[in-house]
C-alpha cells in the first residue's frame, strides 16, 4: 500500500484487539469472510463484525461501513455465511456508530477462480442469472457513503446493470481473456460426494453455497435514490473483461 499507509494488526475473535487499529480513525469499513466451517462464519462474520462495532464505539468513530450479502435481508439458516451477516447486520443497526450497510451480490473478481491451469469450470446448472458487479464500482459507493450524511442509517443493494449466469459470465470471461477455452460443468451432486470423500471442509462450503445461490433469487433492487447519494454499479461484464485484459 506504500509508505502513506499504517498497518494495525488485530484479532477481530478477540474483544477489545482491535481498539489500537481505531485510535484516530473517522470511520471504519468491516469486510469480512468466515469459513470453511459454519461455526467459523459466526465466530468471524456475526460476533468479529461486533468486536468491530464495539471498538468503534469506544473510539468514538463516526461512521461505519459493512459489506453484506444480497441475501440478507432476513434469517438463512441453511446458508451460515449469510445467516451471520444478517446478525451482523442487526448488531450494527442497534450500535452507536451511524452506519452504511451494503449488501453485494456476485463480484467479477470472483470469476478466475473458476479458471485453474487452463481449464475452466462450473459446478452444478448454474441457471440463476446474477447481476455482476465491478469492486471498482462497489469502492466507488462506499467512498461516496464518508462523503455525505444522506447515507447514514441506510442500506444499499449493490447490483451491476446486466445479469448473466454463472456460466454466461465465465463464458464471456474466457471468450475476452483465454480465447478458445471451453466452458465444462461438474455436476453438484458429485462434488458433494467428493467433497464428503476427502473430508474437505472447504469443498464441502463451496457446495453449499452454490447450492444456495441456484435456489435463491437475488430478490432486491437499488433504492430509487441510490444513485444520487452513493451511485450505482455501471460497469458491465465486457468493460470489466476488456480492462483486466489491458491491464494483463
Amino acid at each position: 500500500f506504500g509508505d502513506d499507509v499504517e498497518i494495525a494488526a488485530g484479532d477481530v475473535t478477540v474483544p477489545g484487539d482491535l481498539d489500537r487499529a481505531m485510535r484516530d480513525c473517522h470511520g471504519v469499513y468491516i469486510n469480512l469472510k468466515g469459513g470453511p466451517r459454519p461455526q467459523d462464519a459466526d465466530r468471524i462474520e456475526h460476533r468479529g463484525t461486533l468486536h468491530v462495532l464495539e471498538a468503534a464505539e469506544r473510539a468514538g468513530l463516526q461512521r461505519l461501513t459493512y459489506l453484506s450479502g444480497i441475501h440478507a435481508h432476513s434469517p438463512c439458516p441453511e446458508a451460515p455465511q449469510v445467516h451471520a451477516k444478517h446478525r451482523a447486520e442487526s448488531g450494527i443497526r442497534a450500535g452507536r456508530v451511524p452506519y452504511t450497510i451494503f449488501r453485494a451480490t456476485w463480484f467479477m473478481e470472483s470469476l478466475p477462480l473458476f479458471f485453474r491451469h487452463g481449464r475452466a469450470r462450473v459446478m452444478g446448472r448454474t441457471t440463476r442469472p446474477l447481476h455482476w458487479v465491478a469492486a471498482e464500482d462497489y469502492a466507488d459507493m462506499v467512498v461516496r457513503a464518508y462523503q455525505t450524511e444522506r447515507a447514514a442509517g441506510r442500506t444499499f443493494a449493490v447490483l451491476g446493470p446486466e445479469a448473466y449466469t454463472i456460466r454466461e459470465a465465465l463464458e464471456i470471461y474466457c471468450r475476452i481473456l483465454h480465447p478458445g477455452t471451453r466452458v465444462t460443468s461438474v455436476p453438484l451432486g458429485l462434488v458433494r460426494v467428493l467433497a464428503a470423500l476427502k473430508r474437505d471442509p472447504e469443498l464441502r462450503s463451496i457446495v453449499r453455497w452454490l447450492a444456495f445461490t441456484e435456489k435463491t433469487p437475488e430478490d432486491a433492487r437499488p433504492a430509487p435514490d441510490a444513485r444520487e447519494i452513493v451511485g450505482v454499479p455501471s460497469t458491465t461484464l465486457r468493460e470489466w473483461c476488456e480492462r483486466r485484459k489491458a491491464r494483463n
